[in-house]
């Protein structure tokens, strides 16, 4: 088993060793023979950073069609391209992504795109820890949903065979507004059944929150198509052992009745929906409030919040732009 010394870290404060031996830290403070040993001094051991919301291998697309709003970017730009792409495209879009996300020090990324059995094979050849989501786009055609829960059924299967313990198949249905509510329900019965968790967008834009109210009469999460995973998580949050209930009141930002069982995190993107914060703030039901400030990475970052309601718990981030 392959074994890694790091020499004179910053640990806490304190200079010490870390010995790493397969893929855990056995031992920190004592200087052991390793088959590797990395001079650390003047450097900070940090825990890897974990990246929740991505689409790797669209690092291929970087700096194309920028400035447009989300439905022109997906509807003319994105989607007619991503049609023509191919197993190896994704497979070494997987690969530069993971490179970045190295160097970066991100070792553990929640992924959505398609072929993504081939993007497995680079996150296996890369070292990573990888949740892999097959993406899911019915757009309401019975047909079209039919082949596409028979490709993640396939994907799925082939990434369990893999038997890697740092990469696990995740269930990808893309939104709301480009899933049927009939596939909705089947991935809330395969999430139930298999335990599988469950990654999609939601309430990205003003245009997908009024569509949703006008169509569903709630916004985002507070639609009621039981069971969606996305409300319900019921599955995740056994597992876990999380129990929670979140309320937010009635109000233009959000609105919703969230059912037991369920951890929500939220993501203000970019220096203009910063300023949504306060908002959020007003907007929680009585008995709301911020609880802890973990980090702060310079003024192009808010530090994360956690908001308790009772038991319950929402993280907020802030990201900066892009």
């Amino acid at each position: 088993m392959t074994s890694v010394l790091l020499k004179d870290v910053q640990l806490d404060g304190e200079t010490t060793h870390v010995y790493v031996s397969g893929n855990r830290i056995e031992e920190i403070g004592k200087k052991r023979e390793a088959d590797t040993v990395l001079e650390c001094k003047g450097k900070v051991a940090l825990p890897g950073m974990v990246n929740l919301h991505t689409h790797a291998a669209m690092a291929l697309f970087r700096g194309f069609a920028d400035d447009v709003r989300l439905q022109d970017w997906l509807e003319r730009k994105i989607w007619p391209r991503e049609a023509k792409m191919t197993p190896d495209d994704v497979y070494w879009g997987t690969k530069l992504a993971c490179l970045e996300m190295i160097k970066t020090g991100t070792t553990t990324f929640n992924d959505m795109y398609f072929h993504m059995d081939h993007a497995a094979k680079a996150v296996k050849e890369m070292g990573l820890r990888g949740f892999l989501a097959e993406g899911f786009i019915d757009l309401g055609i019975a047909s079209r949903a039919k082949e596409q829960f028979k490709q993640v059924d396939e994907v799925n299967r082939k990434i369990e065979g893999m038997k890697l313990e740092r990469i696990t198949p995740v269930l990808g249905p893309h939104a709301i507004y480009t899933v049927s509510e009939d596939s909705w329900r089947r991935f809330g019965d395969l999430a139930d059944k298999k335990g599988y968790m469950t990654h999609t967008h939601l309430s990205e834009t003003k245009r997908e929150v009024e569509e949703c109210a006008a169509r569903y009469g709630a916004r985002g999460v507070g639609i009621d198509i039981d069971p969606l995973p996305l409300i319900q998580a019921r599955a995740n949050a056994r597992r876990a052992g999380v129990i929670e209930r979140v309320t937010f009141k009635r109000g233009d930002l959000f609105e919703a009745d969230l059912r037991p069982a369920t951890v929500v995190t939220l993501y203000l993107f970019t220096e203009i929906n910063r300023r949504l914060l306060p908002k959020l703030r007003s907007e929680l039901a009585p008995g709301s409030r911020i609880v802890s400030h973990k980090f702060d990475m310079g003024e192009d970052w808010a530090p994360e919040r956690t908001v308790r309601v009772g038991d319950s718990v929402i993280h907020l981030w802030t990201v900066p732009p892009r």
